[in-house]
């Protein structure tokens, strides 16, 4: 976590601890003019308390909350003893942390504004929340056809009214999350100095104060007019001839380094496998060996967590070009059946198809050759 989210996580639970206090002595006095003082102290502790476990939880959390109350944490950002590093830290631990949980590409996910103002009439809203975190709702959202009662169908549809309510109520926060993504976080640290403007609009859609605003934006010239492109340019050099232009290998260069750190060898975090493709379209046109490619392939496979099923269904056609092995022809008809099968199951039968699954996709793993020339091959169908 970063240490700027440590810094505020600290300053408001130390605040807490004296609103705490402040509520123990409105309850003492029990002046009828301190009941709204006294109720606005505790929607206070309240809120701040949920927005510490909000920051707590998991960047990476997979359908977790999105946040889109930059307004609120505006004022927040600038009562407290903060750095404008430490805000930008702060704001962009939050932005990522929502492009982890899908705000780009999911649509059903719940607003707190929207659900506060939404009165449910299929259960109490507690109970309706209860259920949009459950496996029963996400197992209907991914098209399983199971078995409900007709409360919980009803539930569900409201939930999914709620979930476009919510997708419309953001509707600007998600596009400055898609500017935010491809201008700032793509081309930290190393910003460039044009797309300022539209990266300042993108923080401005997204709600934040026009006073953080501008301290944002010049701590971001700052930054811009501080830092350069660093990245060394490999040399790519085929029988004495060079095949890039200088310009075309600092692009390419910088482009990789946003996926893997020349200077230390490492790979600066996980990726997808449409970015794996990426990734291996540029090495190729940089000339990298198979046997670079290959190392560097392996560090992103060692930090990488991928869903069984969806590798199946992605690289099938890998695993597809092994049929002429009975072995490998019949581990696949099982997966297509477990596949299929997990369509039609409820809860139970799910968990237990998982694990079959799984097991099942191992034992193909093991029957399939340990290397990327599949992966090389669709790279090189890539267009830039």
């Amino acid at each position: 976590m970063e240490k700027a989210v440590l810094k505020l996580i600290d300053l408001m639970e130390e605040d807490n601890k004296k609103l705490r206090k402040n509520i123990v002595l409105l309850n003492e006095l029990n002046f009828s003019k301190n009941l709204y003082i006294l109720r606005e102290a505790k929607e206070a502790l309240k809120s701040r308390q949920m927005f510490i476990t909000y920051l707590k939880g998991p960047i990476n959390d997979e359908r977790g909350e999105i946040f889109a109350n930059f307004n609120e944490l505006s004022s927040l950002l600038c009562e407290l003893p903060l750095k404008i590093k430490e805000k930008f830290d702060i704001i962009m631990y939050i932005i990522k942390k929502n492009i982890d949980t899908g705000i780009l590409i999911e649509s059903n996910y719940f607003n707190m504004e929207v659900i506060n103002n939404y009165s449910f009439k299929s259960a109490p809203k507690e109970e309706a929340l209860a259920f949009a975190k459950s496996k029963t709702f996400w197992h209907l959202e991914d098209g399983n056809n199971i078995t409900i009662t007709e409360k919980e169908r009803a539930i569900y549809e409201e939930l999914k009214k709620v979930a476009i309510m919510s997708s419309e109520h953001i509707k600007p926060v998600v596009e400055a999350h898609f500017t935010l993504a491809f201008k700032l976080i793509h081309d930290l640290p190393n910003i460039d100095r044009e797309n300022i403007d539209e990266i300042i609009l993108a923080f401005e859609k997204c709600g934040l104060s026009k006073e953080l605003v501008q301290e944002i934006k010049d701590y971001l010239n700052i930054v811009a007019k501080k830092k350069s492109p660093t990245v060394t340019p490999v040399k790519r050099v085929i029988n004495n001839k060079p095949i890039l232009s200088n310009k075309e290998l600092k692009t390419l260069n910088r482009e990789l380094s946003q996926y893997y750190d020349f200077d230390s060898d490492n790979v600066q975090r996980p990726v997808t496998l449409d970015e794996e493709l990426h990734v291996i379209s540029i090495m190729q046109q940089l000339g990298f060996s198979e046997n670079i490619m290959t190392n560097i392939l392996n560090k992103f496979k060692k930090i990488s967590c991928m869903n069984p099923i969806v590798l199946y269904v992605r690289l099938y056609d890998k695993y597809a070009q092994y049929q002429d092995n009975e072995e490998v022809k019949k581990l696949l008809q099982e997966l297509e059946n477990y596949f299929q099968d997990s369509f039609i199951c409820d809860n139970e039968e799910y968990s237990i198809i998982k694990m079959c699954f799984e097991d099942t996709f191992n034992k193909l793993l093991n029957l399939i050759p340990d290397n990327y020339e599949y992966e090389f091959k669709q790279a090189r169908l890539l267009k830039r």
